[in-house]
């Protein structure tokens, strides 16, 4: 028996807390020592153990006196005098039983308060000291918070189990369940189980959650506690600037709906030359990296993402490109950031670099943006709402065709399938919508010379309205693997101005601008995206004409009926892009032709990889889904030229009015703007310009002061009323800024695992408060009833050998007083054991005995339920 409760405890009574000068009963304290005395050398003669625990005997409020009752007989009684609950809450064991919780409580909150949001420490270049120490001080903190939280979950358990026991009851393999928070072999051991199935499955299924805590605190405890390198939200970036940096240009201007030539915008002069290929603000200044992307072909597999540099930094911008299988009823699309917007923030980001490096130098900080320029490493990001920004969005659906579809096509008179238009989306515009109702004339595609590589984009005008739709179109040959063919591509390519996506830009070289959000193609547009129509003039900017050369050529043969020794390269820009797709057959007689590459076979019937995989209709032709039939298009090359056209075209509308400059605003009032020009970092104009319109002698005006040239006068026309009003009307990008360092809170897996631990503690503390602060504060102010918990383990276990023997639980094991096999166990670990006292003494003694009973136990004397006015040994 002993054996099996050694893990419970003894818990005297302590109960009717009255004043010993209220009572009517009068003997002496000396004699009430007196009788404690007697009864403890008796228990020692007897070999029993005293089962006076060692709080009650440094007890000096207690007090023994005689009464009589009716019957003459002399009882012993003991009246402890407590006192108000308030001073009894001033002693170091209350005071150690709200600290055990209150501690935990306390650190938890902490850890949670530095983790529901991102909280930087300090920066990542500074050293975590001369050495790890740091990091282990902190692995050690979280250590004590982990013994805090167990010491917690520990103390509510064995007070739930104390209650219990001196209450209705715990099942008896629950018994020593108080003392094993934590002990994960218990939770799997027979006891344990079976009280899983009786009347304390709730009591057995508080160890389990709190055994299950007890062993996740500690690893949640160094996720909360230990800092990670990230990046965190860095306050008071910008809070001296006077708003959002700006670009020096109108909305309409930096986002025009008509392109035309240099009467529409002045930047592209002269990039309709050879200069127009490097100078940034040309549409033909991204062919370089265009045509390196198609070099690829084979190796990239026209990847999704090309990159472009930027002529500022060292930042590359994205080109996203979106492609569907080539018989799906959808287009494919392209869009990336428009270079106003990476233009301004990158040269705020310089302009930054700039502070940083004058101050480095011992220069004043007075032109310091804010607390951007004091970080070490940061990057910028603009808000998701950027009224008046957008970025081109161009969709592109193609039809390719072989000389039998073309005659099929001539023979059914179906000219809309020449140009597929079905898939692409208006977004609700009007005037594209118009464009699309058109109808588009083949003959801009054929020309007379088979053996020329004709590639280009057009921009027909309409018949009944201005608006326009950009065509394109190519003119090839492919290789069937038996024969030289004809290849004729038709594109119809619908470009848009939409809203721009939120970008994140760094100064870093190892980083891409970053676009923080998608485009929702296909669902119905809120009308914020306007189409955009392009006419011929801005065309001769993107596709530049260039010097016509030729190829040396063995005799042609085949379908094309050609004898004809060279091969003529483009002569336009695009169709130079095309140049790298193209690829050399040797046919069955021995002669070498030029063909298209992803659309063409060996001699062997092996296909070039275009690196597409479509399947059956890699290769083969697959029927033209407009107007049916067994001949058309070649998926290959329906995929090669969606992408290509709408790389080449969205690249170009990328650049459109990126010549303007970009400001900071600094600081105005009536009379003065003051603004930092972005794009001038170095010489004298470098700094703030000054413009004040107050007039004096040597400026009726008013005049500007710009950086280190001097004060200037300001024309007649430049009012403060017009530059206001283009800065009202320039696009703005306002930004939040973020810095790289240590710091706790960033969302993960992990945290979140960490957080619910933290949660499900503060649950389980919650609980068990509302549990017990509402009797606590009942009994303020008044003497009151109370139960005194035992001290520990050992005095449950003198209890328990105090005793009188449970016989019956003999009779339940079968006669065996051994127990310990998982078969006996299952009959006896879900009885109910409680802590009872004798219904009299019957010994001679005092006080009637507390004992540990099992139910259905036949202790030779009888048990009742611990009650009010009665002191208990």
């Amino acid at each position: 028996m002993i054996a099996m409760l050694t893990n419970t405890a003894y818990h005297p009574v302590e109960l009717d807390a009255r004043n010993p000068s209220e009572s009517d009963l009068g003997d002496s304290v000396e004699s009430d020592r007196a009788h404690l005395l007697e009864s403890h050398v008796a228990t020692v003669d007897s070999h029993q153990p005293d089962p006076t625990p060692v709080a009650e005997k440094a007890n000096t409020n207690v007090q023994t006196v005689e009464a009589s009752d009716g019957n003459n007989r002399r009882d012993g009684v003991e009246i402890v005098v407590l006192g108000p609950l308030w001073k009894r809450l001033l002693t170091w064991k209350a005071a150690s039983t709200v600290l055990v919780h209150l501690l935990p409580l306390t650190a938890t909150a902490s850890l949670i308060a530095i983790n529901v949001q991102p909280v930087f420490w300090f920066e990542y270049d500074i050293k975590l000291g001369s050495s790890p120490d740091m990091l282990y001080m902190l692995q050690f903190v979280a250590k004590v918070h982990e013994l805090l939280v167990v010491g917690s979950l520990a103390a509510i358990t064995l007070k739930v189990y104390k209650r219990s026991l001196v209450g209705s009851g715990l099942p008896l393999g629950l018994v020593t369940g108080g003392y094993r928070v934590g002990d994960i072999p218990y939770i799997v051991s027979s006891p344990y189980l079976k009280a899983l199935t009786g009347s304390g499955c709730l009591l057995a299924l508080l160890l389990l959650l709190n055994t299950i805590l007890a062993t996740l605190i500690g690893p949640a405890s160094a996720i909360l506690l230990i800092p990670t390198d990230d990046w965190f939200p860095l306050l008071g970036a910008f809070d001296k600037l006077d708003g959002p940096i700006f670009y020096a240009s109108t909305s309409n201007e930096t986002y025009p709906r008509v392109l035309g030539g240099e009467d529409t915008d002045p930047h592209l002069v002269g990039c309709d030359t050879a200069a127009g290929l490097v100078a940034y603000h040309c549409p033909s200044a991204g062919h370089p990296e265009i045509y390196n992307w198609v070099s690829r072909w084979q190796l990239s597999q026209m990847s999704d993402v090309l990159t472009v540099a930027n002529p500022i930094a060292a930042t590359r911008r994205r080109i996203k490109i979106n492609t569907p299988w080539p018989l799906l009823p959808y287009a494919t699309f392209a869009t990336t950031v428009s270079m106003p917007t990476l233009l301004t923030i990158t040269r705020f980001l310089n302009h930054i670099n700039a502070i940083q490096t004058n101050t480095d130098r011992g220069k004043s900080k007075a032109h310091s943006v804010g607390a951007v320029s004091d970080a070490m490493s940061y990057r910028v990001q603009t808000l998701p709402d950027l009224p008046g920004v957008f970025q081109p969005f161009v969709q592109t659906k193609c039809s390719a065709f072989n000389a039998t579809g073309l005659a099929n096509i001539a023979k059914s008179n179906a000219t809309r399938g020449w140009f597929p238009t079905h898939t692409l989306s208006c977004f609700g515009d009007t005037d594209c919508e118009s464009a699309l109702s058109e109808t588009f004339n083949y003959t801009l595609v054929l020309s007379g010379d088979p053996n020329t590589i004709e590639v280009g984009l057009y921009a027909p005008r309409q018949t009944r309205n201005e608006a326009r739709a950009l065509l394109g179109a190519a003119n090839l040959l492919y290789f069937d693997g038996k024969e030289v063919r004809r290849l004729v591509v038709s594109c119809t390519l619908m470009a848009h101005w939409i809203p721009a996506f939120p970008v994140r830009v760094s100064l870093n070289a190892s980083e891409f601008v970053q676009e923080l959000s998608e485009y929702e193609f296909y669902p119905t547009n809120d009308g914020s995206a306007k189409m955009i129509q392009i006419s011929s003039a801005w065309l001769s900017y993107l596709d530049l004409r260039l010097n016509a050369t030729t190829t040396p050529q063995k005799n042609v043969s085949g379908s094309l009926n050609s004898t004809s020794s060279t091969i003529t390269e483009p002569t336009s820009a695009i169709g130079r892009l095309l140049w790298p797709a193209m690829r050399d057959v040797v046919l069955a007689n021995g002669s070498t032709v030029t063909v298209f590459g992803p659309g063409s076979k060996t001699a062997g019937g092996t296909g070039l990889d275009f690196g597409i995989d479509f399947g059956a209709a890699w290769y083969d032709e697959v029927p033209n889904p407009v107007l049916g039939g067994a001949d058309g298009m070649t998926a290959s090359s329906i995929a090669f030229f969606e992408k290509f056209f709408s790389v080449v075209v969205v690249d170009g509308l990328a650049r459109v009015a990126s010549g303007y400059e970009s400001w900071a605003p600094i600081s105005s009032n009536e009379t003065t703007i003051v603004a930092a020009n972005l794009g001038v970092q170095q010489g004298p104009a470098a700094g703030n310009w000054v413009y004040d319109w107050r007039p004096n002698a040597n400026f009726p005006n008013g005049s500007v002061t710009i950086g280190g040239v001097g004060t200037l006068p300001l024309s007649a026309n430049m009012t403060q009323e017009w530059l206001r009003r283009r800065m009202d009307d320039a696009p703005k990008f306002p930004l939040e800024a973020e810095r790289y360092g240590y710091g706790s809170g960033q969302p993960s897996d992990s945290m979140k695992f960490a957080l619910a631990v933290m949660y499900m503690y503060l649950a389980v503390l919650g609980v068990y408060l509302l549990w017990v602060v509402p009797s606590f504060l009942l009994r303020m102010g008044r003497q009151a009833k109370i139960v005194a918990p035992w001290e520990d383990l050992q005095d449950l276990l003198v209890l328990a050998w105090n005793s009188e023997p449970n016989v019956g639980l003999s009779r339940e094991v079968g006669g065996a007083v051994t127990i310990g096999s998982w078969h006996q166990g299952k009959r006896i670990w879900n009885l109910p054991t409680a802590i009872r006292a004798e219904e009299e003494s019957t010994d001679g003694r005092r006080r009637p005995r507390v004992q540990l009973v099992v139910k259905g136990s036949d202790s030779n004397a009888a048990t009742k339920v611990l009650v009010n006015n009665v002191r208990y040994s």
